[in-house]
């Protein structure tokens, strides 16, 4: 994938900040969470294969990282939120997404455009959050 890290350093005060915005976009979930070290075994590949990118602000310390705006994407699945990671001898973070994905036999779907049908039969299962 391709990170992008774009702000400013502030030195003014007692401690120097940073702001500014990341983004970061991958072909696919899985290598992602490879790197990340998760095990993706029991994961369905399909998802796996799913891109992924991450678009956010960002306002680090030498004690906190903040995360607002937070847009998230996998595949279709779009997610807005925002983080924190708190530093220090035990790390920890927070992390609020809520998000939305194409509703159930929407006039978008494929099938339902095809079979002209109210009912949609597609596999596609999409389903509203």
């Amino acid at each position: 994938g391709q990170w992008g890290l774009a702000g400013s350093v502030d030195v003014s005060g007692p401690m120097p900040a940073f702001g500014g915005q990341m983004q970061f976009e991958g072909a696919a979930l899985g290598p992602l969470l490879a790197l990340a070290g998760l095990d993706t075994a029991s994961l369905p590949r399909g998802l796996l294969e799913q891109p992924v990118s991450l678009d956010a602000g960002i306002s680090a310390s030498v004690d906190a990282v903040l995360l607002a705006d937070v847009v998230l994407a996998l595949g279709e699945t779009r997610a807005l939120g925002m983080g924190s990671l708190t530093l220090g001898e035990r790390p920890s973070g927070d992390l609020v997404l809520a998000g939305s994905m194409p509703t159930p036999c929407s006039p978008a779907c494929p099938s339902r455009r095809r079979t002209r049908r109210r009912r949609c039969r597609s596999p596609c299962r999409r389903v509203s959050t």
